[in-house]
């Protein structure tokens, strides 16, 4: 279901965005940017029976462009599963830098630092919810649909280190959204 929702919105993006000129290549950086996407990621760490679990990933991501190759901002991305009326969600809220290598090419890395969440829900009646450190590293790549829209492919890493639920974790996703530069 979630693959389905996730083409669709791909898909209906595509069939929506202009397509881009002849001759019109390169990045356009200015001004306001944004991005909003899904995909998979997986909790790097094992689980009590030497599992790394799978869930859903989402991220929003908004800030403002410094040049063409340095944009500033703000990266929300999230990781949840709910399995057997029990969910455990993860999450970074971020300060991020990226970085395009080329003007013309659409590869970016990105990094950032700021506050981690980790809640884990066993019922109404109880759950544990606690924040700490996190850190984001990622890459990915901008492909051009129209004038200031773009198709995203990113990778990312997360790191959170929450010590309050004595935990130490690293996810990695790979999600697809669409992006305005």
């Amino acid at each position: 279901m979630r693959t389905a929702l996730l083409a669709s919105a791909a898909a209906i993006g595509l069939l929506l965005a202009p397509i881009p000129a002849a001759g019109q290549d390169g990045q356009t950086h200015q001004g306001f940017w944004g991005s909003l996407g899904a995909g998979g990621g997986w909790n790097l760490s094992q689980n009590l029976e030497g599992e790394r679990l799978s869930g859903f990933t989402a991220y929003a991501r908004a800030g403002y462009s410094l040049s063409q190759r340095w944009l500033v901002g703000a990266d929300l991305i999230g990781w949840g599963r709910s399995e057997n009326d029990q969910t455990l969600t993860r999450g970074n809220l971020s300060a991020a830098l990226l970085f395009y290598p080329s003007t013309r090419g659409g590869l970016f890395f990105k990094g950032g630092v700021g506050v981690a969440s980790v809640e884990f829900l066993v019922d109404a009646a109880s759950s544990r919810r606690d924040t700490g450190f996190g850190s984001t590293l990622g890459l990915g790549y901008d492909l051009r649909l129209g004038s200031r829209v773009y198709l995203t492919a990113t990778a990312d890493w997360l790191f959170q280190d929450v010590k309050s639920l004595e935990t130490t974790n690293q996810l990695a996703m790979l999600t697809l959204g669409l992006t305005y530069h």
